[in-house]
């Protein structure tokens, strides 16, 4: 090291600054590389997206999922419908099937494994073999409407909700229109259909729930009930036969029939989402619910959120969550299709939950603030090495001082977001706060410094050392945590 050192001091002062600096980015692109490498294998374990570069299905925005009697998972997209029976895919468009168009928005499969299919020109029905149609030229369905939701009741009949005109229910043989101004139906903008252990069809509008036995319909909307908002996204029954009812901007509802339960992100640590895009119960009786860019489960005590920051989970778009025989997790989006599997520690056994509250400390300092801080240290060893280049020289003693500097402030950052813990809503250092705890992080860093080295403010090498080593490491936690 040594004859290093004098070798360098020898160079022009030109040349270090080069050589300092072609040293620093070969050291921050390692780090960077090695902690991606390590963030993106631990955060995907687990994980797998099918899109189209990595499969044939026919579009990565997918829409609705359902499942067959053989297991085959039948996606929608906006280019038709993809099968996929776990090794192979198979495509459905408009130019190869009797799809009436390729943007398909609703997708069920009855018991019978028949494939129910809802467009924006009407509904397609698909036995396996043989295709058919159903549009305004030939049957009831408006003109004009996309169908929205699509659920087939304990008889077998098909209840097909459509954007702004209402229910249209179809038998085989005859169909039956349900609109406002004909039945007790409390909106014509239909969003979720769904059938309780009763047979009553459950229908999801603009305007609140309309509940049909057959003869009488029951209205709930929030000002005649405890449902937590009016536009209604999603439905869907637990294990008990409670109602659990996705709204937009207003979280979820449960009713049991009697009282109603809101989870709103007025609810300290709990459920922290706004709008509910999907909902689904697996055979646990867990409640894992889409909203947003995160897939939120809840066991009935603990809330767990995952999203792409601590997952596999798309980024964008992220449309409906269906669970397949098998108990796996598929999750369709604007950039594929998702698909995981819950076991009973998390979604997958690699996979940790970042839904921060205060018991989960110690999984924060790990995931957010150690681990980042492995490749902060490989940039505190960059600056380091772009000190000596430049000055040409630096004490044992000034490596260890930068050293505790730098460490300092991860400590700081704990301290100072343990607070916040249970409203940063799965980001334990929100970005409207990184700019505090990097002044924080290099007021630290010099404070920390001049206590140790027993030197004045005017040693400028010290200064420079405690400030960029106090300094970096806030930064870097920061790039990091949010994956940038």
């Amino acid at each position: 090291m040594t004859m290093l050192i004098d070798k360098i001091r020898k160079m022009s002062r030109r040349l270090r600054i080069l050589w300092g600096l072609g040293i620093l980015i070969v050291v921050i692109v390692l780090a960077t590389m090695i902690n991606s490498f390590i963030f993106e294998s631990d955060r995907t374990s687990g994980w797998i997206t099918y899109s189209k570069k990595n499969s044939d299905i026919i579009s990565d925005n997918a829409y609705a999922i359902d499942f067959d009697s053989s297991g085959r998972a039948w996606i929608s997209t906006l280019k038709g419908v993809s099968v996929f029976d776990g090794e192979s895919w198979e495509n459905y468009s408009s130019n190869n099937s009797g799809l009436l168009d390729g943007w398909v928005r609703e997708l069920v499969v009855d018991s019978h494994g028949m494939v129910w299919i809802g467009l924006g020109s009407g509904v397609n029905t698909f036995d396996g073999e043989h295709w058919t149609a159903y549009s305004a030229s030939d049957s009831p369905l408006p003109k004009g409407q996309y169908m929205w939701a699509i659920a087939i009741d304990p008889s077998g009949r098909a209840w097909i909700g459509t954007s702004a005109d209402g229910l249209r229910i179809y038998d085989g043989t005859n169909w039956n229109i349900l609109r406002e101004d004909n039945s007790g139906l409390a909106n014509d903008y239909i969003n979720a259909i769904a059938f309780d252990q009763t047979g009553r069809a459950w229908i999801g509008t603009n305007e609140g729930i309309s509940v049909f036995d057959g003869q009488t319909w029951i209205y709930y909307h929030p000002g005649n009930s405890g449902i937590s908002g009016k536009v209604i996204k999603d439905i869907v029954f637990d294990l008990q036969g409670k109602a659990w009812i996705g709204t937009r901007g207003h979280g979820v509802s449960v009713f049991d029939g009697v009282e109603w339960k809101n989870y709103t992100r007025d609810n300290p640590g709990g459920f922290q989402g706004d709008t509910v895009e999907s909902i689904a119960i697996d055979s646990e009786g867990r409640a894992l619910i889409l909203s947003g860019n995160d897939l939120r489960v809840f066991d009935s005590e603990v809330w767990i959120t995952y999203n792409s920051h601590n997952s596999g989970l798309a980024n964008n778009g992220n449309r409906n969550v269906e669970i397949d025989p098998e108990g796996r997790i598929w999750i369709t989006s604007s950039e594929g299709v998702s698909v995981a599997t819950l076991d009973n520690t998390g979604l997958s056994q690699s996979n940790q939950e970042v839904e921060i509250t205060q018991k989960e400390s110690i999984y924060f300092v790990w995931r957010y603030l150690l681990k980042p801080g492995l490749s902060a240290l490989a940039f505190l060893l960059g600056i380091t090495w772009v000190i000596i280049l430049i000055k040409g020289s630096i004490t044992g003693k000034d490596i260890v001082l930068g050293f505790i500097s730098g460490i300092a402030p991860i400590f700081v950052l704990l301290i100072f977001t343990y607070p916040f813990m249970g409203w940063l809503d799965g980001a334990p250092i929100g970005l409207f706060i990184s700019l505090p705890l990097i002044v924080i992080g290099i007021i630290l860093g010099l404070i920390v410094g001049i206590i140790i080295s027993k030197r004045k403010i005017k040693v400028r090498r010290t200064i420079f050392i405690a400030t960029a080593c106090g300094g970096i490491i806030p930064v870097v936690c920061i790039l990091l945590m949010f994956n940038l």
